[in-house]
């Protein structure tokens, strides 16, 4: 599915309506150069899901969790992460606990076998201004279950 939006509002609306099709144990894996949008995505879905928290980019700290709206989510920025250090960390661990949302940027960065068989993939491809494009892959879910 491609989706275009042309401003930040369009984007938070995108990701708001991604929110009304998520459920417990969704794993969302993103992609997109710097400053597509990743993090703004992510934090447009998390308010979308009720977190009032502020949020941010966790490419220093590498994982930043809102867990005070409707579904806790964890918000994973993998850029700063070589090869196996994932594991090191403990993060693949998290990557299948079916009692959250799991959003991970630079999700490039994974073996396909890191990541659950379920999942979202979103690539972000920035255009001029505020345009974006989103191409929304689900993998592993039933045709038409989330069109948006």
């Amino acid at each position: 599915m491609i989706y275009y939006t042309s401003s930040v509002k369009e984007t938070d609306e995108l990701a708001a309506r991604l929110a009304g099709k998520i459920t417990n144990g969704c794993f969302i894996a993103f992609r997109g150069d710097l400053g597509a949008g990743k993090t703004a995505f992510v934090s447009a879905l998390a308010a979308a899901l009720g977190s009032t928290a502020q949020t941010s980019s966790p490419t220093f700290a590498l994982l930043n969790q809102y867990t005070d709206g409707r579904l806790p989510v964890y918000h994973f920025d993998l850029y700063r992460i070589e090869g196996r250090e994932i594991y090191d960390l403990g993060f693949d661990e998290m990557f299948f606990d079916a009692h959250s949302v799991r959003c991970v940027e630079w999700s490039e960065r994974l073996e396909e076998q890191d990541m659950p068989g379920q999942r979202l993939d979103i690539n972000i491809i920035k255009l001029d201004g505020d345009n974006r494009c989103f191409v929304i892959t689900p993998i592993g879910y039933k045709e038409g279950e989330f069109d948006i």
